[in-house]
């Protein structure tokens, strides 16, 4: 068997709450109990976005345009994953600094030591 004719979308077949048959005759629509149902079922699907957006401009892998940028419910700007990325590296490099830094400033400290030391061992103090 062969389809003769181009096929049709579903939103061209399928019905509308209007195109179902209702309790009452002369009403189009769909029975009462849906339309007692309904907000309940809305309550429980359409809760409020935990995320927000807006429309920026700005330039993405190069390109600048306007794009569409997310932020969550306490104002944090949530980014794209290379901008994570970017920020998750730019961190690491932060926390090597501080080690660095700090592995410079106990060899500091400990050339200090050994010079009080020293000093001590002249003036006939045993550090010991």
């Amino acid at each position: 068997m062969y389809q003769n004719h181009p096929a049709v979308p579903g939103i061209d077949t399928l019905p509308t709450m209007y195109d179902l048959p209702s309790e009452d005759p002369e009403e189009m629509g769909l029975p009462d109990e849906f339309h007692d149902f309904q907000p309940k079922l809305l309550r429980e699907t359409c809760q409020p976005a935990e995320v927000d957006f807006f429309i920026g401009a700005g330039a993405y892998f190069g390109v600048d345009g306007q794009w569409l940028r997310w932020y969550d419910r306490s104002g944090s700007w949530i980014g794209t994953d290379r901008e994570q990325l970017i920020q998750a590296q730019q961190r690491a490099d932060t926390g090597t600094q501080r080690a660095d830094e700090a592995s410079q400033r106990a060899n500091r400290e400990r050339e200090r030591a050994d010079l009080l030391a020293a000093k001590l061992q002249e003036l006939g103090i045993d550090v010991e």
